[in-house]
């Protein structure tokens, strides 16, 4: 890949202070610099939605898996994340959450996460949630073992979605460089 083919953007508080050395040795014939390069930092914060990642072990195997407090922690789980979303001016429409669980063989110390439905869980999506950790794990390690599934962490990630910025185009500004010396 030859560096000289491609566009390069100046961008950050010194960028384009630092990029003349740069396109020089790589020989690129194309520099972009936004108008206001040191933003682009600023601007992603204004335009990522917020999140609340929440997580609480509790080891359940296949002879023990309780409905009842998986339930009643993804339940806590989720006010604890809205309450901090709510905190930050976030209204209820604009929230969504997302359900995982950590799994692993027993007597294995690395897990994998499977996701797992919204609501009132049953016994049935818990032992659903084995069967995918098992999935994933022989569609990641390529071995499919017999041994017990653990459920082990109970994740929840609270999404509020913020109003996104309205960018204008700038119209390319062409001439020499002496209009850019100050």
């Amino acid at each position: 890949v030859d560096p000289g083919e491609f566009d390069v953007i100046a961008f950050g508080g010194a960028g384009p202070a630092h990029i003349v050395e740069l396109v020089e040795e790589f020989n690129v014939r194309s520099v972009i610099i936004p108008t206001t390069p040191g933003l682009a930092s600023a601007a992603g914060l204004l335009v990522t939605d917020m999140t609340a990642d929440h997580v609480r072990t509790r080891i359940m195997g296949p002879d023990d898996l309780d409905v009842d407090a998986a339930n009643a922690i993804f339940a806590e789980l989720e006010n604890e994340g809205v309450a901090k979303l709510r905190a930050e001016g976030i209204p209820d429409a604009s929230i969504s959450m997302e359900r995982q669980i950590d799994a692993r063989f027993q007597g294995q110390s690395h897990n994998l996460s499977v996701p797992a439905p919204q609501g009132a869980l049953t016994l049935e999506d818990l032992v659903r949630a084995q069967q995918d950790f098992r999935d994933r794990y022989a569609e990641h390690y390529g071995v499919r073992q017999p041994n017990p599934v653990q459920l082990v962490n109970f994740r929840a990630r609270i999404i509020g979605q913020v109003p996104k910025l309205i960018l204008s185009r700038s119209a390319p500004v062409g001439g020499g460089s002496d209009r850019a010396l100050k």
